[in-house]
């Protein structure tokens, strides 16, 4: 079975670090076998989450298109941007109205059950490595089976060349490594559930 996978970045700023990460991380999965959807969050408006908001308006159209992503792939590559230690609100909020339902109920399936890949990236020397722990909290938490081995960029402002492709080499091959297990688990992952709805 083929692992699809969904790749998105919890930033949409033009030159994003964590967009660029999720682009190569995308192309390498591509490259590696796997079906692979890429999202930019810009095309998926979504307003702060807001009960109230919720409950007169329902579910925002943006929300309904974004869980029919998750919904339709078996896995998910994430890249973390930092924010003073955390999550972007960007980011959580979208987390947030993907686990909301029509009915104004929670509804974790387009989480629950996938396996996820965290990767992050930052100027400083951490990589962003805070905001993805917050984040493997977080999805632990909602039934994501999130995968052991993540990605950190430290000092991301020289990781990238021109082309969107790693500077350094042994980043490059060490990506490649991640994927092709990621990939691996996220198919042995999904076998045994289909095999055991027939």
């Amino acid at each position: 079975m083929v692992a699809r996978l969904l790749a998105l970045s919890g930033s949409v700023r033009k030159s994003s670090f964590n967009k660029r990460l999720a682009t190569r991380l995308a192309t390498i999965a591509g490259d590696q076998g796997a079906e692979i959807t890429l999202v930019d969050l810009s095309e998926f408006d979504l307003p702060i989450y807001n009960g109230d908001t919720e409950d007169d308006s329902g579910l925002p159209d943006a929300a309904v298109r974004l869980k029919r992503l998750l919904k339709e792939n078996t896995g998910l590559i994430i890249a973390c941007p930092e924010y003073n230690g955390f999550m972007t609100p960007l980011l959580t909020n979208t987390i947030d109205w993907c686990t909301r339902s029509d009915a104004a109920s929670v509804d974790l399936s387009g989480f629950t059950g996938k396996t996820v890949l965290i990767a992050s990236a930052s100027p400083g020397p951490g990589g962003g490595s805070r905001a993805a722990t917050h984040l493997k909290t977080m999805l632990s938490g909602i039934g994501s089976v999130v995968y052991p081995q993540g990605l950190t960029i430290a000092s991301a402002h020289g990781a990238f060349d021109d082309q969107g492709g790693f500077v350094d080499p042994a980043m490059a091959i060490r990506a490649e490594s991640l994927l092709k297990n990621f990939i691996e688990f996220t198919e042995r992952f999904e076998q045994p559930r289909s095999t055991s709805m027939l």
